[in-house]
């Protein structure tokens, strides 16, 4: 759930979209992001009505491209990138918005689950780690704030604990929708169960371990500062990355993928190497719920996070 501290993070920094009940779709203004996550609940962002009195502003989700899928983009396949990260968003989003527009309020004593008009969201999506490693990420910032399409109708503040109850299984249903994108895109894919082997996700067939490696700095960081690679739980690994976040640094454009390529040839493989890889591992296919890359090194077989 998101508290000041994220409200004021994502102030400058969101770019918008939101359901269209309150007149707000594209870009977010400032006095919009304002009157919807201030502090007390969400107002209307045209006239400045209280909608809803709440203490937490909205939930906040963070969705990441694999670091395989970022990979393409240092290699001269954003577009790609962007479809497949793309693919991930609409999915988890549509997942909770059908799950909201089905249930997502609360009436009377007894909580009734109740219909609503849906999600009310902001998005913002960022390229990089802190760590400055390529790490495109979407920041989603749900409003606590839902319109009640009951014959009483009206606003109120959602029914946020439905919304974390299905944060996995909206989770799970991006993931295999992105990999159906990358698929039709013409990439293979592996299946990456991550150190825990709880991770459930799927990875860009062909992409070495050891580049994903070289950009994956900021998972280094939370690594140490919670005693080992994958120490610790997920609780304390969160807490690690905000204890260790730093400002991010504008870096242009031209000179983040010449130091990301550097990177690339100091671990050994050429550009030109990546993509053949890539290219003869197109018709790899995770078969069945375990199945695992045999390589050495490509397709890779673990992943590490980067925070951002």
């Amino acid at each position: 759930m998101m508290g000041a501290d994220s409200v004021e993070y994502h102030r400058q920094t969101v770019m918008g979209r939101v359901d269209d009940h309150l007149g707000l779709v594209g870009q977010v203004s400032a006095v919009q992001y304002e009157a919807v996550f201030g502090p007390g609940g969400a107002l209307h962002p045209l006239t400045g009505e209280r909608l809803a009195g709440t203490r937490r502003p909205g939930l906040e989700l963070v969705v990441s491209a694999h670091k395989s899928v970022a990979e393409l983009g240092v290699i001269g396949r954003v577009d790609d990138m962007h479809r497949i990260l793309d693919a991930e968003r609409h999915a988890t989003l549509d997942y909770l918005d059908r799950l909201t527009r089905e249930r997502g309020g609360r009436r009377g004593r007894s909580a009734t689950p109740t219909a609503t008009g849906g999600l009310v969201f902001a998005v913002t999506r960022h390229a990089t780690s802190r760590a400055g490693d390529p790490c495109p990420h979407d920041h989603v910032l749900i409003a606590n704030l839902v319109e009640m399409a009951d014959p009483r109708g009206g606003w109120k503040g959602a029914d946020t604990a439905l919304w974390r109850e299905h944060l996995h299984a909206a989770t799970a249903f991006g993931r295999v929708c992105s990999a159906r994108v990358a698929v039709e895109l013409g990439y293979g894919i592996v299946a990456d169960d991550g150190p825990s082997g709880r991770l459930g996700h799927w990875a860009i067939a062909g992409i070495p371990e050891a580049v994903m490696l070289a950009h994956s700095k900021r998972a280094v960081e939370i690594d140490e500062a919670t005693g080992g690679a994958h120490e610790g739980s997920y609780r304390q690994r969160a807490i690690a990355a905000r204890r260790t976040r730093t400002a991010k640094q504008h870096e242009p454009v031209d000179d983040l993928m010449a130091r990301w390529r550097r990177e690339l040839a100091e671990t050994g493989y050429s550009l030109r190497e990546i993509e053949e890889g890539v290219r003869e591992c197109r018709d790899l296919r995770p078969r069945g719920g375990s199945a695992r890359s045999t390589s050495t090194d490509s397709p890779r077989r673990s992943w590490l996070r980067t925070a951002g």
